[in-house]
């Protein structure tokens, strides 16, 4: 995108504040980075000896370009200031995000030098300055990086590419240099990031989405001209979604995606992913990406049948947006009051979803709000989520979806009966293992007034009508409270262990064994682990019911290792 009178920043420079989660990463990777560097500020590890050997055996003359690199840094910063400056009261923000970020980075550079070295920190150290001392952080990366962190929202993208490579640059050459070390050129960037990463998180960062202008001139290059362009209310980062009209009088959706589109994408899966077991995940990579796989998994809907809105145009816009463009209308199913969902009407939303099955797809979030009622039928929308290769698992949770957000809307036994009748038994019964709060996404738990107890009703109608038992349930969740509990256990166990075995000499241990008979060796190992099985036996004599004797052999096991980890 192009701003009126330079290039060189985007052409929105009015656009919405959000709070982001990739700006609480920044201040917490900055966090760990001015931690590492604090931490090996009087010591020289590995990395840091190594680096510091090879700049102390540098040659004269490599100073000078060391020295041209670290200045050039510095001019990068004040061009952006200028450019910043040049745009009058449309980059008014802009600039007050500078600096305020650049007044933090000061700030915590100057008491940490002060407080490390009681001295003040170099902010031209080219000037006057032959030998330096050594500074933790080395103060001059801490604010370019804080400058051009805060910046890089309202530059183009190469823009931001070059201020992160002068970043890189800084760092080598500010170390180089022997303004600090390594870890204290790495530290000074770790402010840098928290500077830019708080501003952001006090201030707001802008949005990165288009304005309508932006939107309708590229929707006229896509080959889609649009008028009347309005925006709904929309809580998607990164994804400003655009209702408008075509010349010949057809409602629109056009969904845009931003700058940050294609992060929150890629931190929601990988949030998802870390946190819940599942068999794959696509991930997109760039907006482009992101349209185009809606765009196909659409059409591939709209050949097998499924009723789906019509993709218009699909592409990339400029360097800083892409969008889709889909026949719009209808009124999502969950603003229907319940007496207008028939049983037919929902019997054939259930038929639907089987059509779209058989073909192998999976919607991937079929909630309420992603069907709509257009023409006294239903359509199925927001496919952005969805696959072409669909697994047993993909089709399950579409099911458990769908079905718990209907039952939401008319009660469990009208949800299941359009089901049945629609998707059929077979289906039903694969998908009761996944019909489990954590298969549920949280817009869909929070349309019902007590989640949990319309799970229970709505598992108890199923298992009912299907004349099934309760399945066992699929362990969804890659990691529970209990995981994280036995986790801090374990490595508190290790911290008490370690100490113990750092006192013992293996070289004593080697010779002991060099002369064993390895036979009594076996022999002794084999009594006792058999010690276990007569403990838990006992236990079980001394129960009056009757106990499964393995997990009774599990726990004297496990209060062995308590009792070696926290002995006393």
């Amino acid at each position: 995108m192009q701003t009126r009178g330079t290039r060189y920043l985007v052409s929105a420079p009015d656009q919405p504040r959000v709070r982001r989660a990739g700006d609480v990463t920044s201040v917490l990777v900055g966090g760990l980075l001015l931690l590492w560097a604090v931490v090996n500020r009087e010591r020289l590890g590995p990395l840091n000896r190594a680096l510091a050997e090879l700049v102390d055996v540098l040659p004269s003359w490599s100073l000078e370009p060391l020295s041209v690199v670290y200045s050039f840094g510095f001019a990068y910063g004040v061009v952006v200031l200028v450019l910043l400056l040049a745009g009058g009261r449309a980059r008014r923000d802009a600039l007050r995000d500078v600096v305020v970020a650049l007044v933090v980075a000061a700030t915590i550079g100057v008491v940490l030098v002060r407080l490390f070295h009681g001295g003040w920190p170099y902010i031209i150290p080219e000037l006057g300055i032959s030998t330096p001392e050594r500074q933790t952080p080395v103060f001059r990366i801490a604010v370019t990086t804080a400058l051009l962190v805060a910046a890089s929202p309202h530059l183009v993208r190469p823009f931001r590419r070059v201020g992160w490579a002068i970043v890189a640059l800084a760092v080598l050459a500010g170390s180089g240099l022997g303004f600090g070390l390594p870890s204290d050129a790495v530290g000074a960037v770790g402010v840098g990031l928290i500077a830019a990463g708080a501003t952001f998180l006090g201030l707001g960062a802008p949005s990165g989405l288009p304005d309508r202008a932006t939107i309708a001139d590229a929707m006229d290059r896509l080959g889609v001209p649009v008028t009347d362009l309005r925006f709904p209310p929309s809580r998607s980062w990164g994804v400003r979604r655009v209702l408008a009209t075509t010349t010949d009088g057809t409602p629109v959706l056009v969904k845009v995606y931003g700058r940050d589109a294609t992060d929150q994408q890629l931190l929601a899966k990988l949030w998802r992913t870390l946190w819940y077991r599942e068999e794959r995940r696509t991930f997109t990579f760039s907006r482009l990406q992101s349209v185009q796989h809606e765009a196909l998994v659409t059409l591939w809907a709209a050949r097998a049948g499924v009723p789906v809105p019509e993709v218009l145009t699909a592409g990339r816009a400029s360097d800083e947006i892409a969008l889709l463009a889909v026949t719009a209308g209808g009124t999502r199913l969950d603003r229907l009051p319940p007496e207008q969902l028939s049983d037919a009407l929902l019997e054939e939303l259930w038929d639907h979803v089987a059509r779209l099955h058989q073909a192998g797809i999976a919607h991937g979030w079929l909630d309420a709000s992603s069907v709509r009622v257009v023409d006294e039928r239903f359509q199925l929308h927001d496919l952005s989520a969805g696959t072409i290769s669909a697994t047993t698992a993909d089709r399950a949770r579409d099911v458990v979806e769908l079905l718990f957000s209907t039952a939401a809307l008319v009660g469990p036994d009208r949800a299941v009966a359009a089901a049945r009748a629609g998707l059929g038994d077979d289906a039903l019964v694969s998908a009761l293992p996944y019909l489990q709060l954590p298969a549920l996404d949280a817009a869909t738990r929070a349309r019902a007034d007590d989640p949990k107890a319309l799970l229970r009703d709505l598992i108890g109608t199923l298992t009912e009508t299907l004349g099934h038992e309760p399945p066992e349930r699929v362990e969804l969740r890659r990691i529970s409270p209990r995981t994280l509990v036995f986790a801090v256990l374990g490595i508190v166990a290790a911290l008490a262990i370690v100490p113990m075995i750092g006192g013992i000499d293996l070289a004593s241990v080697a010779t002991e064994l060099s002369d064993a008979t390895w036979s009594w060796l076996l022999f002794a190992w084999v009594i006792g682990q058999a010690v276990f099985v007569t403990e838990a036996t006992s236990m079980s004599f001394a129960n009056t019911t009757s106990v499964p004797f393995r997990p009774l052999v599990v726990l004297q096991i496990g209060a062995k290792f308590i009792g070696v980890a926290t002995p006393g």
